[in-house]
């Protein structure tokens, strides 16, 4: 792990995936082209992401241990990924995030986050509750907003890549944009 931070010390982890430099401009753009009225607050580009595993507060030597555990166990191929297409949560009706979907390597993503959970349990962390739904968060809205007809006719590039590694961030929250911090990389072999 990057920093010498205090072994007790708490911080905001989770797990994820980076979108290229280039990608991430070219996804950025998606806020030129959506209702600048209807009060979107955007993900700053250099924030976009997939998140993998939502981590919580966790001491800081327990993302130790996780580190060695993931090193340890974690043997996976890289793979490519498309993405396309907005959607939202919990529903087009009732929009409080809007993000990209993935169109192409849904299945090799769920089958890493699925690879993950034994060394995450072997750290003292629960299975998710609510399924694994790959997606790239743009967008999130104060208030719940139906937003059927924008997303309907929202046309959006395809965007491809290749899934090579994954990212252990520390998420810092306070004034402005959330601020994210790497805290350790994972690569996927060749």
């Amino acid at each position: 792990m990057r920093g010498s931070e205090d072994s007790t010390e708490v911080g905001r982890y989770f797990l994820g995936i980076p979108i290229p430099a280039k990608l991430r401009t070219k996804i950025a753009r998606i806020q030129d082209t959506l209702d600048s009225n209807v009060g979107f607050r955007w993900v700053p580009p250099q924030n976009l992401h997939i998140t993998l595993r939502f981590l919580g507060k966790v001491e800081t030597k327990t993302t130790t241990i996780l580190v060695e555990q993931l090193h340890h166990r974690l043997k996976l191929p890289s793979f490519y990924i498309s993405l396309g297409g907005l959607g939202a949560f919990p529903s087009p009706q009732r929009s409080r995030v809007i993000w990209l979907g993935v169109l192409e390597g849904n299945q090799q993503l769920c089958e890493l986050e699925t690879t993950l959970q034994p060394a995450l349990s072997a750290t003292g962390f629960e299975p998710p509750v609510q399924p694994f739904k790959p997606h790239i968060t743009l967008a999130r809205l104060r208030r719940p907003t139906n937003l059927i007809s924008m997303l309907n006719a929202h046309c959006s590039e395809h965007y491809s890549f290749q899934v090579d590694q994954f990212l252990l961030y520390r998420s810092y929250l306070g004034h402005g944009p959330v601020r994210y911090e790497i805290c350790a990389e994972f690569g996927l072999t060749p």
